[in-house]
């Protein structure tokens, strides 16, 4: 196996380096449930949608013309929904799925360049304080650490309520469910295997009120993001060359938000030893992999001297240093049960 890999992920830290050359050591890893609420009701719950759409009407609704003292599907999801945030700081409520434990290494390397702030989020949402109050999670963490070493969930589907089977539709007491999406973004190096499990316990376990069946299911094998260690010289290389090309954006090191495919993949595929990194320009007018999309000739001269330079600088690193500082084992970063 190699003893260095590094990967163009153009855009790779846009939100937490914008407008420099990154340089990428971690990723947030991502997995995704979904989570289905069924319980019996009193009154018909599956709407015709295609005759509701050709008259106009909602669909993927429950019908209203009759209300009964048993719940409906869609309250019922809602409930559970409204548990996978802490009512008092909306920090993430699922059992297991954690972030680092304390300040440490990467989060001081990432305090050294990151750019943005709670300032640069209210001004991206026109947040005008006079008129309504800007969403955030109330925590010790900064915003900074908070996208890039801890967990969120977010729900980024929901589907109206369906009964079980067509021959229930007419039963007196006919059972039907509403289900949603939830995505949950991991802490760079917490296992996809536990935060599965994670929001599987989590999510079955907020069944609110007798008679409700709370079923999570996985919708993929979701990925594990990647962390690599710091001290590597490889690393001190890139950024060296990345300085001298670009003085005018200037060249951060940080951590990706988002999870990204290539970088973790790469990382995934090579062994521990192997010091995987990603690498990008965060340039807002770009609007890469989209319609129009625009490349400043002037950063794309300068990655291409960047990577020259880097070749360069490597001369002689094999001697000096025969073994490489691969990716770091986040075991001990995580808070212990």
């Amino acid at each position: 196996a190699p003893q260095y890999a590094l990967v163009d992920a153009p855009g790779a830290a846009a939100d937490v380096a914008p407008g420099t050359f990154a340089t990428v050591f971690a990723c947030r890893g991502e997995a995704t449930v979904t989570v289905r609420a069924a319980v019996a009701t009193d009154h018909k719950t599956v709407v015709d949608d295609d005759a509701a759409a050709a008259a106009g009407e909602a669909t993927g609704v429950t019908s209203a013309s009759v209300v009964g003292p048993l719940l409906d599907a869609n309250l019922a999801l809602a409930k559970v929904l409204a548990g996978l945030r802490k009512r008092d700081t909306a920090l993430p409520n699922v059992p297991g799925l954690v972030g680092f434990a304390g300040p440490n290494k990467f989060t001081r390397a990432l305090a050294k360049t990151a750019a943005l702030d709670a300032g640069d989020l209210a001004r991206a949402a026109d947040y005008a304080p006079e008129t309504r109050r800007l969403a955030t999670m109330g925590s010790a963490w900064t915003l900074v650490e908070q996208l890039c070493f801890h967990p969120g969930v977010s729900i980024v589907a929901l589907g109206g309520p369906t009964s079980s089977a067509a021959s229930q539709e007419q039963a007196l007491f006919p059972l039907a469910s509403a289900e949603a999406t939830v995505v949950a973004n991991l802490a760079p190096g917490f296992p996809r295997d536990a935060a599965l499990e994670a929001l599987r316990a989590g999510l079955e376990g907020m069944a609110p009120w007798d008679g409700v069946l709370v079923t999570a299911t996985p919708c993929d094998a979701g990925r594990t993001g990647f962390l690599t260690e710091l001290a590597s010289p490889f690393l001190q290389r890139v950024q060296h060359a990345a300085d001298r090309r670009f003085p005018r954006r200037g060249a951060a090191l940080a951590a990706a938000p988002a999870y990204l495919p290539l970088p973790a993949a790469v990382a995934r595929a090579l062994s521990k030893t192997t010091a995987a990194y990603a690498c990008g320009v965060n340039d807002a007018g770009a609007k890469l992999g989209e319609d129009g999309e625009a490349v400043s000739l002037d950063d794309l001269t300068a990655v291409v001297k960047t990577f020259v330079q880097l070749i360069l600088d490597l001369k002689g690193l094999a001697k000096s240093q025969p073994g490489a500082l691969g990716q770091a084992d986040a075991t001990d970063l995580f808070p212990t049960a």
